[in-house]
């Protein structure tokens, strides 16, 4: 069965093709858990614009395959820089490439095992991000060499010349830089304007990759998560009852809740807390006080502990 998209531009031009639809109930019932799993907000979190976001959660409301529907909605942002006739400007082309690529990562979410085809979809989407960073003389693509395979990578240069800090950041998600790039940037700028030389700034049962290259502070960013044994930490599940946890100068960086309550209470500098607004009344209730909003970005708010 196909179905038919309206849409008034040809596909070379940022059109949509036709998509096979199953509109059975059990294959309603499939696509009403993806979509329940994958909100507006969480699919922009993960780099998607928000119109693509809605696009695709239509398509697939509509009845088709949530891997098609994504790479169609792929297809239709990079058909703007193929096409012949337009005429686009370099950020418009940018933010086209950054859009197919993020929709091509998000069409693989589903997959629980690599294949040829998955494999060339997160090339693809890897080569689109690339191609919309070339002109920036910031970004490089790095290798390291496995005799497993190559461990692909981002060296992000600092914006002014001259003696800077460097972070490394592991990512067990593919595409984890690609995707945290805009709203950890975005974020970072919201986060620079409230620092002092003695804030201390907090993830709160969250993390975005590149947060620590964009603010550039001295002092480690404390995370604060589960107590169980198997805890979220940097958006992975992992064990850390066999390891030692992690220490800095400062001491622990990685608490847990009781933890974070503790120094909530006795710390002397400002803490500045990144949470997700949805996060933001159980952090409150834990910590016995209602912090102070001070910004916020998509899903996520700034609260100040003066």
């Amino acid at each position: 069965m196909t179905a038919s998209v309206t849409n008034h531009l040809p596909h070379s031009i940022g059109g949509l093709p036709n998509l096979d639809v199953d509109r059975s109930p059990a294959g309603r019932s499939a696509r009403q858990q993806i979509l329940n799993a994958f909100t507006v907000q969480r699919l922009v979190g993960y780099g998607m614009e928000l119109g693509d976001a809605s696009m695709l959660r239509s398509l697939v409301e509509d009845g088709a395959d949530w891997r098609a529907a994504s790479i169609a909605v792929a297809e239709r942002a990079h058909a703007l820089v193929r096409s012949p006739v337009s005429t686009l400007s370099s950020t418009t082309r940018r933010q086209s490439l950054r859009r197919a690529s993020a929709a091509l990562r998000i069409s693989q979410v589903l997959d629980e095992f690599d294949t040829d085809a998955r494999r060339e979809t997160y090339c693809r989407a890897a080569e689109l991000f690339e191609m919309s960073i070339e002109d920036d003389e910031r970004y490089s693509r790095v290798w390291v060499p496995h005799p497993h395979g190559d461990l692909a990578g981002w060296l992000v240069r600092p914006d002014k010349p001259g003696d800077s800090r460097t972070v490394v950041i592991f990512g067990g998600l593919e595409g984890w830089a690609d995707a945290c790039h805009g709203p950890a940037q975005a974020l970072a700028e919201q986060v620079r304007s409230q620092l002092t030389t003695t804030t201390q700034v907090v993830f709160y049962d969250t993390y975005l990759a590149g947060m620590p290259f964009y603010l550039q502070t001295e002092r480690p960013i404390w995370f604060v998560t589960h107590t169980n044994k198997r805890r979220t930490f940097l958006g992975n599940y992992f064990a850390m009852n066999k390891r030692a946890e992690p220490r800095t100068p400062w001491g622990k960086a990685v608490l847990d809740f009781e933890e974070f309550r503790a120094r909530w209470y006795t710390a002397t500098q400002p803490l500045l807390v990144i949470v997700k607004e949805k996060n933001l009344p159980r952090m409150a209730q834990e910590v016995g006080q209602m912090p102070k909003r001070v910004a916020g970005v998509d899903e996520y708010v700034l609260v100040l502990k003066q």
